[in-house]
């Protein structure tokens, strides 16, 4: 009989664990253990088949790295396995993520209901971009 605590005997690890380790593998290139840095902003291709396929999505790889970056990439796994979803996405700030969000979310003659108090630069999103995409936005007191 294994007397080890539950905890110990699960084959998921524990937050702190994958904390340090998930979403980490060895490197391909170079066998580093921990994910590398990597600082290109473009990125090469087998040939033109490779190229069509990287960007039309039907194949996997890097095109320049404000779309994807292997860094990036690695953190994203991590959070992933962390918040135990099937995917994440990291952007480059919160404003980048609500915009995101709502684009991803929202169409033509869709309405939103938004508090009256919120970060300047969504109201500004709300009032401004999407409304002429059509989307229309009441604001609310959400304090009530």
């Amino acid at each position: 009989m294994d007397d080890r605590p539950e905890s110990a005997r699960s084959n998921t690890p524990r937050f702190d664990t994958a904390a340090v380790h998930a979403g980490d593998a060895p490197d391909p290139s170079s066998g580093a253990l921990d994910p590398p840095v990597v600082l290109s902003s473009a990125y090469a291709f087998e040939d033109a088949a490779d190229a069509a396929g990287q960007f039309d999505g039907t194949r996997p790889g890097h095109i320049y790295s404000r779309w994807r970056n292997p860094t990036v990439r690695a953190l994203e796994l991590k959070i992933a396995a962390l918040e135990q979803a099937e995917d994440c996405v990291a952007l480059a700030s919160g404003m980048a993520a609500v915009h995101a969000a709502l684009i991803a979310n929202l169409n033509a003659g869709e309405h939103v209901v938004a508090a009256e108090s919120l970060y300047a630069e969504t109201g500004r999103l709300l009032r401004g971009t999407l409304a002429r995409f059509g989307v229309e936005t009441t604001f609310v007191d959400a304090t009530d």
